[in-house]
């Protein structure tokens, strides 16, 4: 997918994501990603999530307004990519959230917890850049 603009409403249900990836392989350059703030401030929804062994791939996304930006569990993988493009990030609650055997792989480029207030790793997930756990 290619300059696709996903924008979550006040109506969606409690741990949704615009990209959702099964035991498959989705990939995503220059994308948009928004969530939804509520009246209150609360954060909803997460761009992307991946289980059973699936994989995405977002290349110079932007990324905004999130519960999670991203949500790798059941060995799930995500990567984040930025090349001379760049990316975008900001107003999320957490960037990187990964359970179960989650792998989030970072390029340097890009920001350790995604323009966030922080990453939860936990039950085996782990987040890399640069060749690094972090």
């Amino acid at each position: 997918m290619e300059k696709l603009k996903w924008e979550l409403g006040s109506n969606i249900p409690y741990g949704e994501s615009c990209v959702y990836c099964s035991t498959s392989e989705v990939m995503a350059r220059e994308c948009s990603f928004t969530g939804y703030v509520s009246p209150n401030g609360g954060q909803v929804g997460r761009a992307a999530t991946t289980v059973n062994r699936g994989c995405c791939d977002l290349w110079d996304c932007k990324f905004h307004n999130f519960e999670m930006v991203i949500n790798c569990f059941g060995a799930g993988h995500i990567d984040i990519i930025e090349t001379e493009l760049g990316g975008e990030y900001g107003g999320s609650k957490y960037g990187v959230f990964t359970d179960l055997g989650g792998v989030a792989m970072l390029s340097d480029k890009v920001p350790a917890t995604l323009g966030s207030g922080g990453n939860v790793t936990r039950n085996g997930g782990v987040i890399i850049q640069g060749g690094k756990f972090i």
